[in-house]
């Protein structure tokens, strides 16, 4: 008992890993200088309340304890930097970590952890977010608020999308999404160009050419330009229909396998068509008031510079002022604030619900063990109107350059719940 209170009263740092703890030692209340605590592979199943207590701790780690829950003091430890509680058993996070301003970690993977809460917008400072092996079945939007997230792991949850705005996170490094139930990826390219690792989703059937040309823009390996390298493809784009758990969109005819490949596009883009046929819809009107009001207000565009051997991207998004300012319907608000579901491939046009789709096959490789595989997928191309659509064809006629899109596209049909335009 004594070394245990001369510990606590001589050090900064609490070295207790493997201790056998099954609770704090109430000795720690009087730790107010203690700054680094470490309990890994201990027996801790909860935390106590007068933990708050501890006033200059700036790193917790309780990886590999039995903690069901957290409590809710915890949000009074206002220089905590790190927090790990991987491998627990914490069902719910307590409302109130927001406070937590100077949080730049968060860890805890291996958990049964299936909702944020809100608050979890205010954390400013967030840049590593582990939430890998738990539970989420959607995407915890509050997340998208932490502006200085570098690193976002959510493998091996149920997720079976991303939200379309998770490109415009101004740091992010790394973004890993394996072992999900992933039914397609944003539609555009990322503005930081982060790491992006998506194995083992096996109903993603497709990726936009957007984000497949910078996916296969940032590897090593120099292929023909008709062909992408996507390093971290393995175990996606293997099913040819989509469970009967999920709604598809779009089923396309594929000249090769003599099969037809459901698509499922992002819900927000409601309608759609093929550009094909004397096609002629005009968008609806809050699709054109959306993107009015968006380019009053926003920039935001899509360099592309194919002049080398591999195309590279400039993505821009700025907004001159706070959405909080404009006198907008809080529907306009909420579809200008997560901006729209892609830019057209030709003009650079925000696409929020009304867009023309071609489908294109791609060759693509990966790294195995065995070397580079080859396989083929599908990749959309969407335009903002039918008159984008054929000014592209047209210009592409003119152009000297190989693999022209329009040769190669597939035709198309309307699968369950989405609008054609006719």
């Amino acid at each position: 008992m004594e070394e245990l209170i001369a510990e606590i009263s001589l050090k900064r740092i609490l070295h207790w890993n493997c201790r056998g703890f099954h609770f704090l030692p109430d000795e720690l209340k009087e730790g107010y200088e203690v700054e680094e605590i470490y309990l890994k592979w201990n027996n801790l199943s909860s935390l106590p309340s007068w933990i708050s207590k501890l006033q200059n701790l700036t790193n917790l780690y309780l990886p590999h304890n039995q903690l069901q829950s957290l409590p809710k003091e915890l949000n009074e430890l206002s220089k905590l930097t790190v927090l790990d509680v991987t491998n627990n058993s914490i069902e719910v996070l307590p409302f109130g970590l927001g406070h937590l301003s100077h949080l730049t970690q968060f860890l805890a993977a291996r958990n049964t952890l299936s909702f944020i809460p809100n608050d979890f917008q205010n954390l400013k400072s967030l840049e590593i977010l582990d939430i890998s092996y738990n539970t989420f079945t959607r995407f915890p939007e509050s997340i998208l608020q932490c502006h200085s997230l570098q690193q976002l792991l959510l493998d091996n949850n149920k997720l079976t999308a991303l939200p379309n705005n998770i490109v415009y996170l101004p740091y992010l490094k790394t973004l890993s999404v394996c072992g999900n139930n992933l039914l397609y990826l944003p539609l555009q390219p990322f503005l930081s160009n982060p790491f992006l690792s998506f194995e083992n989703n096996p109903n993603l059937n497709y990726l936009s050419i957007w984000l497949g040309e910078q996916l296969s823009s940032n590897s090593s390996r120099n292929i023909d330009g008709n062909s992408w390298n996507l390093p971290r493809a393995q175990g996606c784009f293997c099913r040819i229909q989509i469970p009967n758990t999920y709604n598809g969109d779009i089923v396309v005819s594929d000249t090769n396998s003599k099969r037809e490949r459901t698509l499922t596009l992002p819900p927000s883009l409601e309608y759609v068509l093929s550009g094909t046929g004397g096609e002629a819809c005009v968008p609806t009107l809050l699709e054109l008031a959306l993107r009015k009001v968006y380019s009053l207000n926003c920039s935001h565009t899509i360099q592309r510079d194919g002049s080398g051997k591999k195309p590279t991207f400039m993505v821009k998004r700025t907004f001159p002022i706070s959405l909080d300012h404009l006198s907008l319907p809080l529907q306009l608000k909420h579809h200008v604030g997560v901006g729209p579901v892609t830019l057209c491939y030709f003009c650079n046009g925000f696409i929020f619900t009304h867009g023309v789709v071609w489908v294109i096959p791609k060759d693509c490789y990966y790294e195995s063990e065995e070397g580079p595989s080859a396989f083929c997928i599908f990749s959309t191309v969407i335009f903002c109107s039918v008159a984008c659509s054929v000014s592209f064809a047209q210009w592409e006629r003119k152009s000297t350059m190989p693999n022209k899109l329009e040769t190669i596209k597939l035709q198309w049909h309307n699968a369950f719940k989405r609008r054609l335009c006719v």
